[in-house]
């Protein structure tokens, strides 16, 4: 069965990036801001099942749906005839036309409500919460049509920065900073550290999704800070709370070895401070070479600061490099490292 992904637009790179990380693919099919891929999905019902934590992870994609057929509009007409909606309706459906007026959505529902017929089953149609929502997609060549699964409701806007009971205000995004741990590739069962966790928005994000985070930070009083905002968001586990541990250290000096870093390093303006976070961010590349030894690094960093030249002097490779724009005086640049 192959998936189609519904990416936001707002950074479409970052977006298809995500769906690929978190999918451990390379092959794919894009068309506008859809893209297409056929994971290794046979029983529609269970197989889908197991693939619903990785599609509920997702921070950049609106909605996935399942491909039925794609067509050229002016064959659009006949291929829904020839089409065998019995397979795929359930109970009941609508119709959705994107993107295009001609044709509407009555229109295309009664062409599937006659094929319907014709297979003996007795349609009914409900426009709101059907069972079978039907999409019909114009992009700049082809029209997608294809069964609404899931659509994006992930609260990210309840948990930004100004919401948390601890507020930091470099603190990320929380879609972003979702994002970033997706990048990684990392799996639910595996443990992500922040070496420069600071108030927790990296930690939270993945606790939130059931794993495993470890925080450092050389403050402790950030660190106390994390712990409340941490102790804030509940979950279903078993205990309630995100599984996380928090340690006061420098970054630095750092010498256990993890497979997959995510952080946001710390930042200023000020001239001379630049000149000493370049200097940090070129050791903390070195220790992960020499002592951390991660399989991936996913790193946000201002724009201002040229960091694709210390990731030249370091052992990293870029698999990535994206620009998200904060606001007016800050775009950050995420990298992931390999």
């Amino acid at each position: 069965m192959k998936l189609i992904f519904n990416l936001s637009k707002q950074n479409l790179k970052l977006s298809k990036a995500e769906v690929l990380s978190v999918f451990n693919t390379d092959e794919y099919k894009l068309l506008d801001n859809y893209l297409i891929l056929d994971p290794d999905i046979n029983d529609k019902t269970r197989e889908y099942q197991k693939q619903q934590n990785k599609i509920n992870r997702l921070a950049y994609t609106k909605s996935i749906y399942q491909l039925l057929f794609m067509s050229k509009p002016k064959n659009l007409t006949d291929n829904i005839k020839k089409y065998d909606w019995k397979q795929i309706y359930k109970t009941n459906f609508c119709v959705r036309v994107k993107n295009s007026k001609i044709p509407t959505d009555r229109y295309v529902a009664d062409l599937i409500w006659d094929n319907l017929e014709k297979n003996k089953i007795k349609p009914k149609a409900k426009l709101d919460n059907s069972k079978t929502e039907i999409h019909f997609i114009f992009t700049k060549t082809k029209v997608i049509i294809a069964k609404l699964l899931h659509q994006n409701k992930e609260n990210f806007s309840g948990r930004k920065p100004h919401k948390r009971p601890e507020l930091s205000p470099t603190s990320l995004d929380p879609r972003l900073a979702r994002a970033m741990i997706n990048l990684s590739g990392i799996r639910l069962n595996e443990t992500l550290i922040d070496p420069f966790c600071g108030v927790g928005g990296i930690l939270i994000e993945y606790g939130l999704l059931g794993g495993k985070c470890i925080g450092y930070d050389i403050n402790n009083i950030e660190l106390k800070k994390c712990k409340i905002n941490l102790d804030h968001y509940k979950t279903n586990q078993t205990n309630n709370k995100l599984n996380y541990k928090l340690i006061n250290k420098d970054a630095l000096t750092i010498n256990k070895q993890y497979k997959y870093v995510v952080t946001d390093l710390p930042y200023g303006r000020n001239t001379k401070v630049n000149k000493e976070l370049k200097q940090l961010y070129k050791q903390f590349l070195e220790l992960c070479g020499k002592k951390i030894k991660p399989k991936t690094i996913v790193i946000g960093v201002p724009d201002f600061i040229n960091f694709r030249t210390i990731i030249k002097q370091s052992k990293y490779k870029i698999r990535y490099n994206f620009k998200i724009y904060i606001h007016k005086g800050l775009t950050k640049e995420v990298y992931v490292l390999i």
